[in-house]
């Protein structure tokens, strides 16, 4: 069995931010994560490459440090926002 592996070196920088495991929310197989966008209202942002680490994950793209991100109750945002799509019962 051959195995290749591609390593980073220590002292290599890399752009982008480390975020807490929390604040990934899972739906149909894709990760997200929710951005504060004004007092009360939040935004889904989709994230398409993550790595594991030790503190959460490092996201490359699609993130910028600084931005309020939603790291306790993002799953029920997502609840919240899919809620419209549960059909009436007594219709």
């Amino acid at each position: 069995m051959r195995v290749v592996a591609w390593i980073p070196e220590q002292d290599e920088g890399r752009d982008g931010v480390i975020i807490p495991k929390s604040a990934l929310v899972w739906y149909m197989d894709q990760a997200f994560v929710y951005i504060k966008t004004a007092a009360e209202q939040f935004s889904r942002r989709t994230i398409d490459q993550y790595s594991a680490t030790v503190g959460g994950y490092f996201v490359g793209s699609g993130l910028n440090a600084g931005e309020q991100l939603v790291v306790i109750g993002g799953q029920m945002l997502l609840s919240e926002e899919l809620r419209g799509q549960i059909p009436d019962e007594d219709d």
